[in-house]
């Protein structure tokens, strides 16, 4: 009699088919309430508009639930969907007139779309560029491809003509799980020590060795990351913030990362000289309740209550109506909710992260059971 076959299990249906399923049980486990950030009072709030037909045509077919081609926190290997960012980068440059608000449309396309790309080293891209009271085009190449571990990406560019700031660019977690790549960028999320610290501190020598070169003769560098990418660039800003610039003009920014631990928030607190970056989280995304949140951040949101995935995911600044206000980190940092979020990885991290090392990576399990961390970066 022959064996029977197990069957096999698809993450890749999980997360496409039944995304809208897990969506429906996320919403239902976890309150809008507790979704939502404290912010400083109404007067701050900014409503603002960057309607374009050009941005609703991206996110229809490209965004991240699209049925056609998602381009959003998913990795894709075709050269030709460069094209597509570089498209819409040039559509945000001919269509946002005024200058922060183009420079933060950017920068959130550089977070959530580009680093998702196929980026090679010698590849060049135009971006829009605050270059003092306007936006110029300014030309950068993929200086650097890091592979923080198990073809965990993150890039360095440089412009090729004028003395802009280098891009220290992270790519955040991918939920395809049809990679090795993704897998591990789910896995280190559940890191205990918090999400990617381990791989980030392993990745940390490769980092500073471009950074020392890039800036040598250069402006200081600038971060940029969303989701786990944002965690990643908290953490190279703040244990290697020499690098990083300081003028405003030249700022970095982190988009739904998760917060820092006590350790890493005195170590921010305690520096003389702190690197200039602004955090924009989202009102209904759960991603951003985890840690301490340091630094100027903001509140995301549009009129339409978001459930989890998609406060997470959303393009916000290419959202014909959106709303801006700052979070009152005193107030956030010790609410109920924040503390209920960070209490609940705190529990579960240890098991989660060795549940998923050992479906997806068995071979850094040890007999004994337990995950050898001096070569998850190896």
């Amino acid at each position: 009699m022959s064996e029977e076959k197990k069957p096999v299990f698809s993450f890749k249906t999980l997360t496409e088919k039944n995304l809208k399923a897990w969506e429906e049980v996320l919403t239902r486990v976890l309150s809008h309430r507790s979704r939502t950030y404290e912010v400083k009072k109404t007067e701050d709030l900014r409503h603002l508009q960057n309607s374009c037909t050009a941005f609703e045509h991206f996110d229809y077919h490209y965004g991240f639930l699209s049925k056609e081609e998602a381009l959003v926190g998913r990795f894709t290997k075709s050269q030709d969907d460069i094209a597509k960012v570089a498209d819409l980068l040039h559509d945000i440059y001919e269509n946002v007139e005024d200058p922060k608000l183009c420079e933060l449309t950017v920068a959130e396309v550089l977070t959530k779309v580009l680093a998702y790309r196929n980026l090679l080293a010698g590849t060049e891209i135009d971006i829009p560029t605050r270059v003092g009271s306007k936006i110029e085009m300014r030309t950068f190449k993929v200086d650097k491809v890091f592979d923080l571990w198990h073809q965990m990406k993150a890039f360095g560019l440089r412009p090729v003509d004028r003395d802009e700031a280098p891009l220290l660019l992270f790519r955040g977690t991918d939920f395809t799980l049809t990679s090795d790549e993704s897998r591990a960028s789910v896995a280190c999320n559940f890191d205990p020590s918090g999400p990617g610290r381990t791989i980030y501190l392993g990745a940390r020598e490769a980092i500073r060795a471009w950074l020392k070169r890039a800036t040598q003769n250069q402006s200081k560098a600038r971060a940029y990351g969303y989701s786990l990418g944002g965690a990643f660039a908290a953490y190279a800003l703040i244990d290697d913030h020499q690098f990083f610039s300081k003028k405003v003009n030249q700022t970095s920014y982190l988009f739904n990362h998760p917060g820092v631990d006590e350790k890493l928030q005195h170590k921010w607190e305690n520096l003389s000289d702190k690197p200039l970056f602004e955090a924009y989280v989202s009102k209904g995304d759960p991603v951003s309740k985890y840690g301490i949140l340091v630094g100027d951040t903001y509140q995301l949101s549009i009129e339409e209550r978001l459930a989890p995935i998609r406060s997470h995911v959303t393009l916000f600044f290419t959202q014909p109506e959106f709303s801006i206000a700052p979070v009152d980190l005193n107030e956030e940092n010790s609410s109920q909710s924040r503390h209920t979020y960070t209490k609940l990885h705190a529990k579960t991290s240890n098991l989660f992260y060795k549940v998923a090392l050992k479906h997806f990576f068995p071979h850094l399990i040890r007999e004994g059971g337990e995950e050898e961390t001096s070569i998850l970066w190896s």
